[in-house]
């Protein structure tokens, strides 16, 4: 994986180990992290990563709703959709 990452997902702890993962990648920058639906909309548009890693639940109304603003966006990032719910919904 090489590119420009926006972090996105409201817990500063999994951000922070994201973040320290993602640095031994050669080739990976990560230009951007944001805490919820407005501010991850703001970095995709700002910042115009390669790649998202993106978190399904988050205050403002989640993950889906970025992935939903992003489809109105040119040049759509990757996204890499994670989450730590219990709920088979959205591990589907």
């Amino acid at each position: 994986m090489t590119g420009r990452v926006v972090l996105v997902d409201d817990s500063d702890i999994v951000r922070s180990r994201v973040r320290e993962s993602l640095s031994s990648v050669a080739g990976v920058e990560i230009v951007g992290e944001a805490i919820d639906v407005d501010s991850a909309l703001r970095a995709v548009r700002e910042q115009r990563p390669d790649i998202v890693v993106l978190d399904l639940l988050m205050p403002g109304g989640g993950g889906t709703l970025v992935l939903e603003g992003m489809q109105r966006e040119d040049g759509r990032p990757v996204v890499i959709v994670f989450s730590n719910s219990p709920y088979p919904e959205y591990r589907a």
